[in-house]
């Protein structure tokens, strides 16, 4: 793959219904630009729900596979503590990612379901989003084989059981421990999700594609929150150049 960077600066705005700020650059065929949260597709009420809606931001990848440019919601794992670490402005940052397969069984003694909106997140989660976490603590995230319940999934999993500390097994084969209850996500969410179980257990099963070191390979979605007085389009020049470096 042709080792090249293309920088481009870009920013449209049209006034009440969509807001886009993207700055891309193409290194080692992956390229980062910042999206803003509140463009899903063409229904303006989604997300608005959030606080500091106009302050998060998501990393999105372009691929380049020979003469054809992909764009691509997913980017590298590494970005995002290399954003924390490196970028002023940014606050937080936060990695969300899918299991591998389409589906998987939960299961709590004899009841069983398959679960298609599973999210695995990091406890800045509830720090960049306003979702509602009804019990529980955000930073038990921070742990490994820990899942946190909608409501409605607790209610299916567990009944009237109290579900804290109670067990759910993961396709038949590890036990996660709840440690939290979130209400159900509003259905203007472009996040839509019935459990949310901590990336670092996908760290700790030795993914590489999750690891933080992780620069090539987009397999998450990434989201910024960046401080109020932050310029985002210097934050995303500045997030192109520093990528751009640790992939060369």
């Amino acid at each position: 793959m042709k080792r090249n960077l293309i920088l481009a600066w870009r920013q449209l705005i049209i006034k009440g219904k969509l807001s886009v700020l993207q700055i891309f650059g193409i290194t080692l065929g992956v390229t980062t630009s910042l999206l803003l949260c509140t463009y899903v597709n063409y229904h303006y009420s989604y997300d608005r729900f959030h606080n500091d809606l106009d302050q998060i931001y998501r990393v999105t990848s372009l691929q380049q596979q020979g003469d054809a440019i992909e764009h691509n919601a997913l980017s590298p794992s590494g970005i995002a503590p290399l954003c924390e670490s490196q970028i002023p402005g940014v606050v937080y940052s936060g990695r969300i990612a899918r299991w591998i397969a389409n589906d998987v069984v939960l299961s709590h003694h004899e009841q069983v379901i398959r679960d298609n909106q599973m999210l695995f997140v990091e406890p800045s989660f509830f720090q960049i989003f306003s979702f509602r976490l009804k019990r529980g603590s955000y930073s038990s995230l921070a742990e490994p084989n820990t899942i946190f319940l909608t409501e409605s999934k607790a209610k299916a999993l567990f009944g009237d059981e109290d579900p804290i500390e109670g067990e759910v097994m993961f396709e038949n084969f590890k036990p996660f421990q709840v440690k939290g209850i979130i209400e159900d996500p509003p259905v203007n969410s472009h996040l839509q999700f019935s459990c949310i179980m901590s990336l670092r257990t996908l760290q700790d099963w030795g993914f590489d594609i999750f690891q933080n070191q992780e620069m090539t390979i987009p397999y998450v979605y990434t989201y910024l929150k960046l401080d109020k007085k932050t310029n985002a389009a210097q934050v995303a020049e500045q997030i192109t150049n520093t990528v751009s470096t640790h992939q060369a």
